[in-house]
């Protein structure tokens, strides 16, 4: 199952294909997370196709244009990105049908969202039409439920850098690394502030995620290293947490 080019399907998102509304958005959720998961596959060197139309006349239509752009581009998987609705708890993969390579997938990502500390609900089996119109291996992502209060905190908490990776690192079948069995073990560490000013804090793991509050030099903060990437450290901030550049952290 050799993986070189994936269709990006963000679910919803143009009108009237609109996604579902709970204490956050779901088109904030698709995009946040999906966009991480572009960025690490192309870093992978994985060509993405993107399916999400511009301009749409009906619900039908969202769903046509998003099949036919992934099969017009011959694509080795199809990734529906979506949240879920009415209250539950955790995450669910969904394929056309057992037994295939999607269910493989989905099994592994399935597992990587587990490992991650969502709750699973398992791999499902739905007769959805963009898993039923896809000509490659499709599995459809619900993330978590957008209208339980731990669902959102929990998101908030881990971030969608971290949902990403762990779908990325699913797909491409990656073994987890020594290093990160010590930072499972032992994930908390602490830090100081060194900066002339202030240091931004960020809702995302990248200089362009948007700035929740800032810290002054000296300040101390609480590191959770399962979530930290190469550049930015993910901190124990406010109600959500945040990232921070390591470049302004020494550690204690």
């Amino acid at each position: 199952m050799s993986i070189n080019k994936v269709a990006q399907d963000y679910g919803h998102g143009v009108n009237p294909d609109i996604g579902a509304v709970g204490i956050i958005t779901e088109e904030s959720v698709i995009n946040n997370i999906a966009s991480h998961v572009d960025v690490q596959l192309h870093d992978r060197g994985v060509e993405v196709v993107w399916t999400r139309p511009t301009s749409v006349s009906s619900v039908n239509d969202s769903l046509n244009q998003r099949i036919s752009k992934a099969n017009a581009n011959n694509v080795d998987l199809f990734i529906s990105h979506h949240a879920n609705m009415a209250q539950g708890n955790g995450h669910e993969i969904w394929v056309i049908g057992l037994g295939g390579e999607a269910e493989a997938y989905a099994k592994k990502v399935d597992r990587a969202l587990t490992k991650l500390g969502s709750n699973s609900r398992g791999v499902k089996v739905g007769n959805l039409a963009v898993l039923r119109g896809t000509n490659t291996p499709a599995i459809l992502i619900e993330y978590f439920f957008l209208d339980t209060q731990s669902n959102v905190d929990f998101y908030n908490r881990v971030g969608a850098y971290a949902y990403a990776k762990s779908v990325v690192r699913a797909i491409l079948g990656d073994e987890p690394q020594v290093e990160e069995h010590i930072i499972e073990e032992n994930p908390i560490q602490y830090g100081t502030i060194k900066v002339n000013s202030v240091l931004n804090v960020r809702d995302g793991a990248s200089t362009n995620s948007s700035i929740i509050g800032q810290l002054a030099n000296g300040q101390k903060v609480k590191i959770d290293e399962r979530y930290s990437t190469d550049i930015f450290y993910n901190i124990y901030y406010g109600n959500s947490g945040g990232f921070v550049h390591k470049d302004y952290v020494k550690l204690d």
